[in-house]
């Protein structure tokens, strides 16, 4: 049970630097765009 909790901790992290990833790149592209 906690190696699956550890497992789930992961890939919750991993899914929390994705979506920083992706919002950060919409906000370079829009601040490219209003350039």
């Amino acid at each position: 049970m906690a190696i699956l909790f550890r497992k789930h901790e992961r890939l919750s992290n991993l899914a929390q630097n994705s979506v920083k990833r992706y919002i950060l790149q919409l906000y370079i592209n829009t601040a490219i765009r209003q350039d």
